[in-house]
């Protein structure tokens, strides 16, 4: 067998490769996949397995080329094996395996064995480039078309909404010298295509992670599924999640339903014309409504779904874990924006008060925030049932918005759903320990449940 030539790899090839392009890189896969563990074959100087390996996660490289680790930060240097990819190798499973700029460089002999040893060492994720130009070290260019017929046959499968995300990203001017990244970029999953649900949104913020798509989200994972995030239209889902705001609606939905997805239609607080709304009951499986003013508009109480606010059970775990008295702190969680009412919190903050506010924390800290407070409080200018209120309902604490936000039917007492807002922090604030311990004569707890078990109807039922 021919040896790996040495010479074409040498030092010119990796002397000046510069660490914040593969920094960003990265962060970007991060951001995307959120890995456990990564290997990346064909690392050159391992720069990318730097910065995952920083951030917590566990690391393993491949790098044949000799040349490529004088320039490996001396803290990296013990996770890259010296291997040779045209050689079976017994590589042990990876979250997510990163080879980009290999295949091409691999004679076409050995190309088997390397895609052989790529599949086996994929657990969930692969992100893959492999150049179709032809020069003096591309001595193997493949199509794309090509490439995913090969790995479909290994198990692995095209993943285009992911895809498409991860193009977006590299398409940033840090990557401009780069953008053969962003051409000949590939990600596949373990995930066949009628495993997969698709959320169809038009953006994704990490926020969301606590909101009931994410949830749905989480469940769908547990349960062997893969959601995808995106704005496709063709093909099969196990399921579709979609919400009515959405332009051109119903032919969305009629499009979806062509290609027999089971489609569920998240209401949120919307109304729709009353044509529209018995059109989108006939082409929906299930349609999640959080109030009895939305679910009137439709006739099949059969597609209903019932659910205003809930937490999985590993957050309600996650709760009764803490241990945190109350203090003279009101809390507002969400977006500094005008229509959430941000800019009224400083007039309405007592005096002995504490105002704190939190924003975009993950869950732990979340819950610590909201159990330290004595009142969450949202002076929202108008909005659906807010997802805060389910989450200080299951920490237990004082709950106060306006009569703008629509979460009327899960407020008993009006003190707590109100059109002045100082009058109501003034009378909860000198009456709290009243109003905590008739707390449960302050809402409605039929609005809140366990999303484990409502979601599982989502995802189990109708096939």
């Amino acid at each position: 067998m021919e040896k790996f030539n040495q010479k074409l790899y040498g030092r010119a090839q990796f002397k000046n490769r510069p660490k914040q392009v593969y920094y960003a890189y990265a962060r970007i896969i991060r951001e995307l996949f959120e890995p456990s563990a990564t290997l990346d074959l064909g690392c050159a100087c391992g720069y990318a397995l730097d910065w995952w390996n920083k951030q917590g996660i566990t690391v393993s490289g491949v790098e044949p080329a000799r040349a490529a680790y004088r320039f490996m930060p001396n803290r990296i240097k013990s996770k890259v094996k010296h291997f040779d990819l045209r050689l079976p190798q017994h590589l042990k499973q990876f979250d997510l395996v990163n080879c980009t700029e290999v295949g091409e460089h691999i004679e076409a002999k050995f190309e088997k064995i390397l895609l052989k040893n790529i599949a086996l060492s994929v657990k969930n994720f692969l992100i893959l480039s492999w150049s179709g130009e032809q020069n003096r070290e591309h001595v193997n260019p493949r199509s794309q078309s090509y490439i995913k017929f090969r790995l479909h046959r290994l198990g692995l499968y095209f993943e285009p909404e992911l895809t498409w995300q991860l193009r977006q990203k590299l398409a940033g001017p840090v990557f401009r010298h780069w953008r053969h990244w962003q051409k000949n970029i590939l990600v596949f999953s373990r995930t066949p295509q009628h495993k997969r649900v698709l959320i169809r949104h038009y953006e994704w913020l990490p926020s969301y992670a606590n909101k009931n798509v994410g949830y749905f989200m989480d469940l769908c994972r547990v349960k062997g599924f893969g959601p995808r995030w995106g704005n496709s239209l063709f093909g099969h889902w196990h399921r579709v999640w979609l919400y009515p705001f959405e332009k051109h609606l119903l032919v969305k939905l009629l499009i979806l339903k062509l290609f027999g997805n089971q489609i569920i239609l998240k209401m949120d607080s919307v109304i729709l014309p009353d044509w529209k709304a018995w059109l989108s009951e006939k082409l929906c499986a299930y349609i999640l409504v959080e109030s009895s003013a939305v679910a009137g508009q439709f006739r099949n109480i059969n597609k209903l779904v019932f659910f205003s606010g809930g937490l999985p059970w590993k957050n309600l775990k996650l709760i009764k874990s803490l241990k945190l008295k109350k203090e003279k702190i009101i809390l507002y969680c969400g977006r500094q924006t005008k229509q959430k009412g941000f800019d009224r919190l400083k007039s309405l903050i007592p005096c002995g008060w504490r105002l704190k506010i939190a924003t975009d924390l993950p869950p732990e800290k979340y819950y610590r925030e909201i159990l330290r407070s004595s009142l969450v409080i949202l002076p929202t200018r108008g909005e659906g049932w807010p997802n805060v209120f389910k989450d200080a309902w299951f920490c237990r604490r004082l709950f106060l918005t306006t009569n703008k936000s629509k979460c009327a039917e899960g407020i008993k007492d009006k003190t707590f759903f109100t059109a002045d807002l100082s009058r109501s922090v003034k009378k909860i604030t000198q009456n709290s320990d009243y109003y905590y311990r008739h707390f449960d004569q302050l809402y409605d707890r039929t609005k809140f449940g366990v999303t484990d078990k409502v979601f599982l109807s989502l995802i189990k039922n109708k096939g």
